[in-house]
């Protein structure tokens, strides 16, 4: 059911992006600069992927993408002034030095053979196809074996290749699935020694 609404909201949002964006990267005919989706929120989506995870595969490119999604989406705290995907890719701070380092190239070309990929995976994170890879409240990420400041205040919520990303909230600890170890204890006692079972459960007249 989840595939059949996101192709059905795909094939919506692709003609009415049709022109905005593939017309911008001059029908994927060509390589595209970076540096002229400043006020195009789909482009700028797709080169942000591009430059930070474009050597981490797919599931790279989605999570440092949802991370921008995160802080477009942000009402409340440290980008509640960032309202778009455009804001949020060439955001600069407090010292002037933009957030994603990329944007300080002189040069940023995405190879025309990697657009339509790239420009697919950004819909599908707009429609929230991928949200439950990431949760809303992680809006950091930086590499692995770098040590920042900023990040003492944050909690490690996942890894994935070069990358960690980060939450402001404690993430909450997950259960694994199948039986632990006492509920195997217990199941084993009741099926062994039913009345004893039966005793240890009841509530203490005391």
């Amino acid at each position: 059911m989840k595939h059949l609404l996101a192709l059905i909201l795909l094939c919506s949002m692709l003609s009415s992006v049709a022109h905005a964006s593939v017309s911008t990267s001059s029908s994927m005919n060509r390589d595209y600069n970076c540096f002229k989706s400043k006020r195009d929120d789909t482009m700028s989506l797709v080169c942000s992927m591009y430059f930070e995870a474009n050597a981490e595969g797919k599931e790279g490119a989605i999570l440092t993408g949802l991370v921008v999604k995160n802080r477009a989406n942000d009402s409340s705290g440290e980008f509640k002034n960032i309202d778009t995907y455009s804001d949020a890719v060439w955001q600069k701070g407090k010292t002037g030095v933009p957030y994603f380092s990329w944007t300080q190239r002189e040069r940023a070309i995405i190879p025309k053979e990697k657009l339509g990929e790239y420009l697919l995976v950004s819909l599908l994170i707009d429609i929230g196809y991928y949200d439950d890879l990431l949760p809303e409240d992680v809006k950091w990420y930086h590499r692995k074996g770098l040590q920042r400041k900023w990040t003492k205040r944050l909690f490690v919520v996942k890894r994935h290749k070069n990358h960690v990303f980060f939450s402001s909230k404690r993430p909450r600890p997950k259960k694994e699935d199948g039986l632990t170890i006492g509920e195997t204890a217990s199941i084993v006692h009741a099926v062994v020694n039913p009345i004893g079972y039966i005793v240890s459960v009841l509530p203490n007249k005391d």
